[in-house]
């Protein structure tokens, strides 16, 4: 569960720093200019259970080993949020 992705023009998409506003853009488009890191197909923008953002492979495509819990992904979210917050 990835919580970078990339526009088609190389822009970094960073979810847990994304607005409602962008998130839901990204949601509801149907040419989402979101794809994986080392070219791994399109990424669709979800939310965990526990109201984390994150990126995720297309259904089928996701690699060995790369699943994540819930609170793994939450915990790397608030570390993102928390350097951000700190001026990193």
């Amino acid at each position: 569960m990835p919580l970078l992705a990339y526009t088609h023009s190389g822009d970094p998409l960073i979810a847990p720093l994304l607005t409602d506003h962008e998130l839901q853009h990204l949601r509801s488009a149907r040419d989402r200019d979101a794809w994986m890191p080392h070219g791994e197909g399109r990424a669709f923008p979800k939310i965990s259970r526990l109201g984390t953002r994150f990126f995720a492979h297309p259904p089928g495509h996701t690699p060995q080993g790369a699943r994540e819990t819930d609170v793994h992904l939450f915990l790397k979210a608030q570390c993102l949020v928390g350097v951000r917050a700190a001026g990193w």
